[in-house]
């Protein structure tokens, strides 16, 4: 492996980047544009396919308004509950109708309980 290829690392902030975005609705094309990146890029990141830069890292963060912190992942292994949550926030995100998309948050926040 080379100093630039991605990691395991760059992966998971590529999922957390994905999954924030998703979560909040909104496109690779609003979020490009107001990181200062091209859509490509942006999707290179979410990929893990690309090592994101620091400074560009706070900027991504602020524009999903989060913390730089809050993206980055820690060391410790993911529990399965966390993968979960993403691989969920992902396949919600996916769902045209906001009505279906509601119901079924509705239907977790239920389950949860």
């Amino acid at each position: 492996m080379g100093p630039r290829d991605s990691t395991e690392i760059d992966r998971d902030l590529g999922e957390r980047l994905a999954a924030r975005r998703a979560s909040l609705g909104l496109t690779r094309a609003q979020v490009a544009a107001t990181a200062g990146v091209s859509v490509q890029q942006l999707a290179k990141y979410e990929a893990g396919a690309n090592r994101v830069p620091a400074s560009r890292l706070v900027v991504l963060a602020e524009a999903l308004g989060l913390s730089v912190g809050a993206l980055l992942p820690s060391r410790e292994p993911r529990a399965s509950a966390e993968r979960d949550g993403l691989v969920f926030d992902r396949l919600a995100a996916r769902i045209p109708d906001p009505a279906v998309r509601s119901a079924l948050i509705g239907l977790a926040s239920v389950l949860a309980s």
